[in-house]
């Protein structure tokens, strides 16, 4: 059974981004769409999901969540699987407490997968493009659009190369400053052996 339920979440990591937002595109129109339907029977007015600037990150950020949770959820579970039965035994028999288990053994154990999956999201974030292009194509206004959509369009449709290239160097200097700040920030709590 959990088999089943593993493939379940990690079936969203298969599809194709491009794919997946057209399905939520459908999913968040404000008069046909699903998600605002199951709201109207709850009693909750229609939202513009991506017509309305304070909803088009939200819906990309649901959007992205979703498709990206079943590789989080893979790796982690590897991590997870790494903890050895033995050594829980042995903290249940010196009188740890699951929430102590699981904070002082199961999560020490399994820290390098998960500072591996932050970093990876943290990063893809900063990356991130096609779900904003098919879903909102930044708008409604620029409320969704990314620095990466930017440099697209400056790029490959204004062909403002130098200005693109400039863009492009300083979000590799952005991506470059979070990830060495992760990387410093993991020194206190991710545990290699």
């Amino acid at each position: 059974m959990t088999v089943f339920f593993r493939s379940i979440y990690f079936f969203p990591s298969l599809v194709a981004l491009t794919f997946v937002a057209i399905i939520w595109q459908a999913f968040f129109q404000t008069d046909a769409g699903v998600i605002n339907y199951y709201l109207g029977q709850l009693g909750i007015a229609k939202i513009g999901w991506l017509n309305d600037q304070a909803y088009s990150k939200l819906s990309v950020l649901i959007l992205d969540t979703w498709k990206n949770s079943g590789m989080s959820m893979l790796l982690i579970l590897a991590g997870l699987q790494n903890v050895d039965q033995g050594l829980l035994e042995a903290a249940s028999i010196d009188g740890a407490n699951v929430v102590q288990r699981f904070f002082k053994i199961i999560i020490p154990v399994a820290s390098p997968q998960i500072f591996f999956v932050l970093v990876m999201n943290v990063t893809g974030a900063l990356r991130i493009y096609e779900s904003i292009y098919v879903l909102t194509n930044g708008g409604p206004g620029d409320s969704s659009r990314s620095l990466v959509m930017l440099i697209a369009e400056k790029g490959f449709t204004s062909f403002d190369y130098g200005t693109a290239s400039a863009l492009s160097i300083m979000l590799l200097i952005l991506i470059g400053i979070v990830t060495v700040f992760q990387f410093v920030g993991s020194r206190w709590w991710v545990h290699y052996e």
